[in-house]
């Protein structure tokens, strides 16, 4: 089991399989997006994502849409800059540091919109009566 090869089946659920992307979900994602955290390997930070986002959010929506239709993404979203982050004591001995996996905030855009979703699609068919570690907003 451990460390065996599954093969990926495609989605066929059919709260999923029809997935598709808003431009209004995209510029609420945006604009709630912290300007405090690094870019990642594109260098788009955050800040200028959040300032446009009216004005990017259709088309980054669209090519969201296009990718979860040709079930891809695009290599430079599939990349990372890792750092490390100091954590405790010596700063000398590299045990105190952690890697830090530093990702594209644009890809960041698209898995919040399909984590919004399959959280929809979830809690939709749990029952209502089933209250134990469901977030209540």
């Amino acid at each position: 089991m451990l460390g065996e090869h599954v093969e990926q089946q495609p989605i066929t659920d059919p709260l999923l399989t029809g997935l598709t992307i808003s431009t209004s979900e995209v510029v609420e994602i945006l604009r709630n997006l912290d300007t405090n955290k690094a870019a990642g390997p594109d260098e788009i930070p955050a800040r200028i994502l959040k300032k446009t986002a009216e004005k990017i959010a259709a088309s980054l929506a669209e090519f969201c849409n296009k990718s979860l239709l040709l079930e891809t993404l695009p290599e430079e979203w599939k990349l990372a800059n890792v750092v490390p982050v100091y954590k405790k004591e010596k700063k000398e001995h590299v045990e105190n540091y952690r890697p830090v996996s530093l990702l594209s905030v644009v890809s960041k855009v698209m898995e919040r919109c399909v984590f919004n979703a399959i959280k929809y699609a979830v809690l939709s068919i749990i029952s209502p009566y089933q209250h134990s570690f469901i977030a209540h907003n």
